[in-house]
């Protein structure tokens, strides 16, 4: 019998079947969001704690602002780039 993959349920729109129990990390995922805010990047700790908390749903809205990030912060690094984004996906 065929099984799908997380990849497939998100392909298929059916996100709603996903397992998104984060103990199948042991300490990793822990340690991996750990370190997105030791260098800065508490935005994309968040960022990755809410789809696995959401379903892997993303919000059409903010995710419009993430694709229209300027150039010049682009160019910046993640850290700048997720202080942008979260002053700018406030306004949506």
């Amino acid at each position: 019998m065929f099984q799908y993959s997380d990849i497939d349920f998100i392909y298929l729109d059916k996100t709603k079947e996903l397992d998104n129990d984060l103990s199948i990390y042991c300490g990793i995922w822990q340690d991996f969001v750990n370190n997105l805010i030791g260098i800065g990047c508490d935005y994309w700790a968040c960022f990755y704690n809410d789809l696995f908390n959401n379903s892997f749903q993303i919000d059409k809205k903010r995710l419009e602002v993430r694709v229209n990030i300027p150039e010049e912060i682009r160019k910046s690094g993640a850290s700048k780039i997720g202080k942008w984004l979260v002053k700018n996906e406030k306004l949506v």
